[in-house]
């Protein structure tokens, strides 16, 4: 076996571990350069990317700054060329969508998880002020509810309680966008709690039940 086919299953084999911790652990448990690296996958599929994701990071600060980024500044990063950096600004949102459908086969069962679906709630649709994420019983996702900034109705925990006993959850996980205001309710009936209250901002999340 030769030196290129050796490394090439060593990336093969990187590869498929930080898939595996991907959909084993959430997104929102990995290092943000472990989820850029995962990201620029599909884009460079020969390519080490974890160097580059380093370098986009230290550019740019964050995984927001990066997927904020314009596109000229993007290709002055070494290893992002104009396909690359067109991948980031084109398919970010398409990654908001599978990192939140990738929750949805496992329980929502720890703070991790819960913040990871609100996170990427958020990032897919920028115009949210506030999400509401229905489980069942075995903490699996029943419906995930997003109410546009401005548009939040003023009996928005009446609309919380009547759309989770409605969905038959038993557990309710509200995300607000920082600076946004947050629902006043704790129980919604005897059968259906409110599981936690996350405030998101950017790739950040705080619990704000005590």
């Amino acid at each position: 076996m030769g030196k290129d086919d050796v490394r090439e299953n060593l990336h093969s084999d990187h590869r498929k571990r930080v898939r595996e911790r991907f959909e084993r652990e959430g997104a929102l448990s990995l290092e943000p350069h472990v989820l850029l690296e995962l990201y620029l996958y599909d884009v460079l599929p020969r390519v080490d990317t974890n160097p580059i994701a380093h370098r986009l990071l230290s550019r740019f600060r964050s995984l927001d700054g990066v997927f904020t980024a314009p596109y000229e500044e993007l290709i002055k990063v070494k290893g992002v060329g104009p396909v690359t950096a067109s991948y980031i600004k084109r398919t970010s949102s398409q990654m908001a969508d599978s990192v939140v459908d990738s929750f949805r086969s496992s329980p929502v069962g720890t703070f991790e998880k819960a913040a990871g679906i609100l996170v990427w709630t958020f990032r897919k649709d920028p115009s949210a002020e506030l999400v509401v994420v229905n489980l069942n019983e075995d903490c699996l996702i029943l419906r995930i509810d997003r109410y546009r900034c401005g548009r939040v109705p003023d009996d928005i925990e009446e609309q919380i309680g009547g759309l989770a006993v409605s969905a038959n959850a038993k557990y309710v996980i509200i995300g607000v966008r920082k600076g946004s205001k947050v629902p006043d309710i704790e129980q919604i009936t005897d059968d259906v709690t409110v599981h936690d209250i996350i405030e998101v901002s950017g790739f950040d999340a705080k619990s704000l039940v005590p």
